[in-house]
């Protein structure tokens, strides 16, 4: 066999390395994060602090010794699309609802399976007036209750 191409070229002689320093990374230092600020108390007269967190066991810290608070917006989005599935977003305080408002459509649902749909004339405005229900008790409820939810 013959080669039919020239051979490469020698290579060039290395070149001295820079006189500056070399960069040791190209990562900026990361920022402080800023602490959250929880919104002030409307006023001395409704606030009580909450109680301090009892340890946990062997003395160390409760896993979740503050929570977030609530947002009214939020609560009001989920009653207009989920309807009384809303209320568990305050569980602590709205289970009740929402077990009687499962309880009702689970017995719609069962009625109008048993009756082949002739329970429906009455489990659609059933349904609606839950629906109807939520939004309105969410609704009127104070920003105040989710800031300080659950201790409100």
């Amino acid at each position: 066999m013959t080669v039919d191409y020239p051979p490469p070229p020698p290579p060039e002689p290395a070149s001295a390395p820079p006189t500056y320093p070399l960069p040791t990374s190209n990562v900026e230092p990361v920022a402080p994060p800023i602490p959250y600020q929880p919104p002030p108390p409307p006023s001395l007269g409704y606030y009580q602090p909450a109680p301090p967190p009892v340890p946990g066991p062997y003395g160390q810290q409760a896993p979740y010794a503050y929570r977030l608070p609530k947002n009214k917006t939020t609560a009001v989005l989920l009653a207009i699309f989920l309807g009384f599935i809303a209320w568990m977003y305050t569980y602590e305080r709205d289970a009740w609802k929402f077990w009687t408002a499962f309880a009702i459509t689970v017995g719609d649902l069962v009625l109008s399976l048993v009756t082949f749909g002739v329970w429906l004339f009455v489990a659609i405005p059933v349904g609606i007036g839950i629906w109807v229900w939520g939004i309105i008790d969410v609704a009127v409820k104070t920003r105040q209750f989710y800031d300080l939810y659950p201790a409100a």
